[in-house]
Parts: structure tokens; C-alpha cells; sequence
């Protein structure tokens, strides 16, 4: 099997709401949770693709990976990806008080091509709360690297089957991997 691996680099902040540690097992005995606490990283996505067969003497074109880029400008790089789980999340627009009642403590919500939603600003005036709002990913899932490098191999993976088929060809996509700090990295097989 031919394989190719591109890497991608942006910046995002999450947080794990649900963070619990076992005090045995880290160092100096920590129960501080850090995660749970708003942070960012700048992190790293590789995105490793085969195929038995090359076309055109290549698996696939770095070119036609260019749509990661995308993704990653469009919902990753500098927003704050928050689970729809977190409790922050019905509390997030408190903090704009005259939006909140409109919106009765549900914000109106609008999908992305890539799988998840953001905050609907299109009848917002104000340009300082919809920089706010618009800072926002939200995603069903814990925002754990784990679940990142899950829920993007999925994205990548439709868009690749896409091209499979446009172009009959037999591309798969062999992993993703998430490093959101350079010694901590989550490999989803798929």
C-alpha cells in the first residue's frame, strides 16, 4: 500500500467539562483540573491517506487535501470549540443579556458542511457580540483530542469517498492524528 500524510496546524480553545483525575497517577499528586478551565492550544492535525493502486503516479494530490485547510479556517482556527453537553453551553449567552431572552436560553443554532453548529448571528447588529458568538463551534461531543482527531477523520473521510467516487478511485483514510500540544498526541484508526 502507497501512503501519503499531510500535516495542518491551527489555533483553538475547548475545555473538558467533565474532567476528573485520579490523584495516584498524576504528577505530584494533582487533583487540579486544569482542562476543565477555558485554554487553548496550538495544535496539529496529520491526516494520513493510502491506496493500493497510484493514478497519475500519485495516491492523491496534496492539492486536493487543500479542503482540510478549509475546514480548519472555517471552524477550528481561533474559535473555541464547546460541547453542546457542556453546561456552558446554556449559560454561554448570559452574557448578552437582551439576545438571551430572545432566545429563551437556546441560541439559535446553524450547521456547518463539517458536521457541527454555530451560533446563528445574521439578525445580530451589535459587531461586538456577534465577534462573541461567532467564536463558537459547537459539537455533540466532549472536546477531548480523542474525540477531535474521531470527529475529523469522519469529515475527512466523507469528502474522500466523494472523490472516490467522482474520479473512481479507491483512496482510504488511514488515520488521523491530534496533537494539541507537542507531547500529547490522540491517533484515531477509524
Amino acid at each position: 500500500m502507497y501512503t501519503i500524510e499531510k500535516t495542518f496546524t491551527g489555533d483553538l480553545a475547548h475545555r473538558i467539562h467533565n474532567q476528573n483525575l485520579d490523584s495516584n497517577f498524576t504528577e505530584g499528586n494533582s487533583k487540579v483540573l486544569k482542562c476543565r478551565r477555558l485554554h487553548g492550544h496550538t495544535f496539529s492535525l496529520k491526516v494520513k491517506l493510502g491506496s493500493e493502486e497510484l493514478v497519475d503516479d500519485m495516491v492523491l494530490d496534496y492539492n486536493e487535501i487543500g479542503f482540510v485547510k478549509n475546514m480548519i479556517n472555517d471552524i477550528l482556527d481561533h474559535r473555541t470549540l464547546l460541547s453542546k453537553n457542556d453546561p456552558w453551553f446554556g449559560k454561554i449567552l448570559c452574557i448578552v443579556p437582551e439576545y438571551w431572552e430572545q432566545s429563551y436560553g437556546v441560541p439559535p443554532l446553524k450547521e456547518t458542511e463539517w458536521d457541527c453548529e454555530q451560533v446563528d448571528i445574521s439578525n445580530i447588529e451589535d459587531q461586538d457580540i456577534k465577534e462573541f458568538l461567532s467564536s463558537f463551534t459547537l459539537v455533540p461531543f466532549t472536546t477531548s483530542s480523542e474525540n477531535i482527531a474521531k470527529w475529523i477523520y469522519g469529515i475527512i473521510e466523507k469528502r474522500v469517498d466523494t472523490y472516490n467516487k467522482r474520479n473512481n478511485t479507491n483512496v482510504k483514510v488511514l488515520s488521523v492524528s491530534y496533537k494539541e500540544t507537542p507531547n500529547s498526541e490522540a491517533i484515531y484508526l477509524g
